[in-house]
């Protein structure tokens, strides 16, 4: 495995593997509670997510999802190395795989299902990085020949001009070169 990445919605997890294939998971989160500090059994505030309770350093309460990963699709299609980079759209629509010769595709999700696959041109090296613009119109991918592209969902047609996109340096994590 040398990528993964989470559905927007936490039920789904895609994995970029060696083959250039991904294959996506549906995650369970098994029925747990844990027990406050008066010992009586209460579920997280987390909206519907099962957590664990567990203490660090300074016996501080810090929670970590349980999961329970289930082989659920798998996608091949013309990405010809390593998958190095996936991103969901933050709707959940689109799902984006990079290689490491600079392959791009991006997919269509319907409940976890991969439909579709678009085939986006233009990287001349391995792609590192790629997010997606706050509508989920665009996607944006960067190689280790320093380009940053720009292509379009659904069909993956390159665009010439930058759109605008939101950056918050909170949501974003950027590789260092």
């Amino acid at each position: 495995v040398r990528s993964i990445a989470f559905s927007p919605n936490g039920n789904h997890l895609a994995a970029g593997l060696d083959a250039g294939t991904v294959n996506v998971f549906a995650v369970f989160a098994p029925r747990r509670s844990h027990r406050g500090e008066s010992g009586v059994p209460s579920t997280s505030a987390a909206v519907g997510r099962e957590m664990d309770r567990d203490e660090d350093e300074g016996g501080r309460d810090k929670y970590h999802r349980v999961v329970s990963p289930r082989f659920h699709t798998t996608a091949v299609g013309g990405l010809r190395a390593a998958v190095g980079v996936l991103a969901y759209s933050p709707d959940g629509a689109f799902l984006a795989a990079g290689d490491q010769l600079g392959g791009l595709e991006m997919y269509g999700v319907a409940r976890g299902e991969l439909r579709g696959r678009a085939r986006c041109l233009g990287h001349a090296s391995a792609v590192l990085h790629a997010d997606w613009s706050a509508d989920s119109k665009v996607v944006r991918t960067g190689s280790t020949s320093r380009e940053l592209l720009y292509h379009e969902a659904p069909g993956g047609r390159r665009l010439t001009r930058a759109p605008r996109f939101h950056v918050d340096a909170r949501d974003s994590v950027l590789p260092l070169s």
